[in-house]
């Protein structure tokens, strides 16, 4: 049998202890797993395993999911070396998927402070702490463009709100 992408919780309780403790599951041989261990058992004798090596993948402080290893014709050792390789490799996937998900954060944010601001019907401009305008709105920028604002330029998005004001 295929092994499958994603483990359930259910299916494997002390694999997922190991996990959220930031520790690897690694096991050369099924039965080295001790006695208590039924259902991680079953289920990698049910998909074929001979040998895992589960890492967890963590961010800061969080885990947020495993990296395995399993191999399924022949028992492996797992060396220490091929740990501490492996282990680089989960950081690698760790640090990858963890850049992905607050850039895809980073993008939501930003698609929704859009949607704000372009459902406002009044003029709008974000202003930072010193003055600069980081965000407008439509309605904002058309009454500032070239043909519509008493100020030369406009006064968009990197103009300073405060120093027009005070000119």
């Amino acid at each position: 049998p295929a092994i499958p992408p994603l483990i359930r919780r259910r299916d494997f309780p002390w694999t997922f202890d190991h996990l959220r403790r930031e520790k690897p599951f690694l096991v050369s041989r099924i039965e080295e797993l001790p006695e208590g261990v039924i259902r991680d058992k079953n289920a990698l004798r049910h998909e074929g395993v001979r040998s895992k090596l589960m890492l967890p993948l963590v961010n800061g402080e969080h885990v947020f999911g495993g990296l395995g290893f399993a191999t399924l014709g022949a028992e492996r050792t797992w060396t220490p070396e091929i740990v501490q390789q492996l282990e680089l490799v989960s950081q690698v996937f760790a640090n990858t998927l963890a850049r992905r998900d607050a850039e895809i954060a980073e993008r939501s944010s930003e698609d929704m402070k859009s949607a704000i601001l372009a459902s406002l019907t009044t003029n709008v401009a974000v202003v930072d702490r010193t003055g600069v305008i980081v965000a407008t709105n439509p309605n904002w920028d058309w009454l500032t463009s070239d043909n519509h604002s008493p100020l030369e330029g406009g006064l968009g998005v990197g103009a300073n709100y405060l120093d027009a004001c005070r000119s």
